[in-house]
């Protein structure tokens, strides 16, 4: 959404004693916040039973949210959307306001990977002075279609509910996938009646005369156009009831049985056989559950990517692989890639054993044969990925005959289990820097500490080398339990997507959002503390400094010799930064001997206070990642 004006900075306080909290502030403040939101949403049954106040083109776009189901809105605030902030509010949906625009997309991205599809609803300048160069007059439509799947701008009143409906079963369709739509709004179709009639006739003609009056004639038809009868009863104003149309993704596609039992018969002849499962595996979040329990009873090899991070939880009888995939890709004689393309993460498919029966499912038919031409699958599936594994597995399992890879298995383990150890090696590792923290040490201590305790949390991986590291290293502790920035790599996510999962979580979560940032992204949303401290976002964020950008640095320095634009500050004081937006607790972390004590603190901290905590952690050269820079 749009805004042309910032909230103010809270509050915040320094160091590690939790004893100067001042409770009292926090209270009356936190009071006067909640004063403002609706303390029960109203029963409208018709547009006429619409208070006067309300009577706007925003409370209509509230409305309509309210009836797909949604509870929460992510916004940054502006003149053009405020009576769609206005009208949420006064139907007791939750708005979420961010201190960036960005971070209210990032937030919204990330509520829609955990619980369904995006629609962006956009505020623009008055229709009647489009192209007159007023306040933020651009063609948003022109800007935004190569990311959304639809667009659509609204013109009068009577169309906003059935748009917004309308837009969210484009967004849930599969066609080509589901994926975000964009509603934009002329504010004189979401502002009251008199706004506009008052704001068009101050811009109208003052004369006399028959052009006067022809003038006038046009701007009255013209705000008739807009508003009609409709707040006086019109036929075609009907108010939908709340979750009436609540959001659910349409029919998935589906690979026919006989397509699942040609694949479990080459499942069951294969000697090495690997699954690969990707983020489109999660978008069906209602059988998250059944997927893990699925790919437990297949017991191949799994190794997962994306937002399938932590699919298998602390699972003891678990099938999932964290490291040596590219190895595994070579040697196998059965591939089944299911919910990713074909794209740089699997070296185009040419990380797979050319000798392989390759098996591809996807979603999105757009993607299913991405790359065929550097390899080809011998199936391609254009099918919901969970479902199709699901399927797959209640095939198999319904045979008495036992699966012939327990060898490759047990193989894959032993792999697993010596890279594990070189990787406890490299955190054991002094780096010879004073005041500097070993990477691994630092990730594999937040592991260990998840493992024990952190049933509830969910990882938020911001950043380059460090997030890089993070994933040989931290191991998601429950299923939709990791958000990273996907295939794009985009930098700045992680207070965005901070916010969405701590909403998500609600006030009364067990365990805070972690958030693992890269000195280098940071920059982009530790404003995003300020919001996590009004909306009482317990979070821990862990900043691994180390003064460069260092998946570009190292390589380019080994290849080109030269370090230029790959370095940063040498001792940012990220921690104090953090303070200032709304920090509870911040720690400076510079030894190995006091890792484990500073995460135990800052979690506890952060639930304590519900807000946000910040770890400056000042980590030591490390070459544990060299030669992964993608290109």
């Amino acid at each position: 959404m749009g805004a042309d004006e910032h909230p103010r900075s809270w509050w915040g306080y320094r160091g590690p004693s939790l004893e100067n909290s001042r409770p009292s502030v926090m209270s009356s403040r936190l009071a006067t916040v909640a004063s403002h939101v609706a303390a029960s949403p109203p029963e409208w049954g018709s547009v006429t039973d619409i208070p006067d106040q309300h009577r706007h083109g925003g409370v209509l776009v509230a409305l309509a949210i309210r009836a797909l189901g949604v509870g929460h809105i992510f916004t940054l605030t502006g003149g053009h959307i405020s009576p769609i902030l206005v009208g949420c509010n006064a139907v007791g949906i939750k708005v979420v306001d961010t201190r960036d625009e960005k971070a209210a997309v990032f937030a919204a991205d990330a509520y829609a990977r955990l619980t369904g599809n995006i629609i962006v609803l956009a505020g623009a300048t008055s229709m009647i002075l489009k192209g007159r160069g007023s306040l933020q007059d651009i063609d948003q439509q022109a800007l935004v279609k190569s990311a959304v799947k639809s667009q659509t701008t609204l013109k009068c009143v009577k169309d906003i509910i059935p748009a917004v409906l309308g837009a969210a079963k484009v967004a849930a369709s599969y066609n080509p996938a589901p994926g975000p739509v964009f509603l934009e709004f002329p504010l004189d179709v979401l502002w009251p009646r008199s706004m506009a009639e008052t704001m068009i006739a101050s811009g109208g003609p003052s004369q006399r005369g028959l052009s006067a009056y022809l003038q006038r004639w046009y701007l009255n038809k013209y705000v008739d156009s807009i508003f009609g009868q409709y707040f006086e009863g019109s036929p075609a104003a009907v108010i939908p009831r709340p979750s009436s149309h609540k959001m659910v993704q349409l029919a998935r596609p589906l690979a026919s049985p006989s397509v699942v039992a040609r694949v479990a018969k080459l499942l069951y002849k294969a000697k090495r056989p690997v699954i690969v499962v990707g983020s489109q595996a999660a978008q069906d979040v209602a059988h998250i559950g059944q997927l893990r329990e699925a790919l437990i009873l297949l017991q191949v090899p799994v190794w997962v990517s994306g937002m399938c991070r932590g699919l298998f939880g602390t699972s003891s009888n678990s099938p999932q692989m964290m490291h040596m995939r590219g190895a595994a890709l070579k040697e196998a004689d059965l591939v089944v890639i299911a919910g990713t393309p074909l794209d740089f993460r699997l070296n185009y498919g040419r990380s797979v054993n050319v000798n392989a029966t390759l098996i591809i499912c996807n979603s999105n038919k757009d993607l299913l044969k991405k790359n065929s031409d550097m390899r080809a699958a011998n199936q391609y599936l254009h099918a919901c990925p969970s479902r199709f594994l699901r399927d797959l597995a209640m095939v198999v399992t319904r045979k008495s005959r036992k699966p012939a890879w327990p060898e490759w298995t047990a193989t894959c383990r032993e792999r697993e289990a010596q890279r594990e150890k070189e990787i406890a090696a490299s955190g054991v590792q002094q780096s010879g820097q004073e005041d500097r923290v070993n990477p691994v040490r630092l990730l594999k201590a937040l592991d260990k500490l998840l493992q024990r305790c952190g049933s509830e949390a969910t990882i938020v991986a911001d950043g380059g080398d460090f997030v890089g590291t993070a994933s040989y290293c931290v191991r998601p502790v429950r299923a939709l339990g990791w958000l990273d920035p996907g295939v794009f790599g985009t930098l700045g996510v992680g207070g965005g997507f901070a916010v969405a999962a701590g909403v998500l979580a609600g006030e009364s979560t067990p365990e805070p959002v972690w958030i693992l940032w890269g000195d280098g992204s940071v920059g982009w949303s530790l404003a995003e503390f300020e919001t996590m401290k009004r909306h009482r976002i317990p979070c821990v964020a862990i900043v691994g400094n180390d003064g460069k950008w260092n998946q570009m640095y190292r390589d380019q320095v080994r290849l080109l010799k030269d370090p230029v634009a790959a370095v940063l500050g040498a001792h940012v004081n990220y921690h104090t930064a953090a303070e200032g937006f709304g920090g509870n607790v911040s720690f400076l972390l510079e030894r190995d001997s006091e890792v484990e004590d500073i995460l135990s603190m800052a979690r506890t901290a952060a639930l304590q206070c519900r807000g946000p905590v910040l770890i400056n952690a000042m980590l030591s050269s490390s070459d544990f990642r060299e030669g992964s820079l993608s290109l």
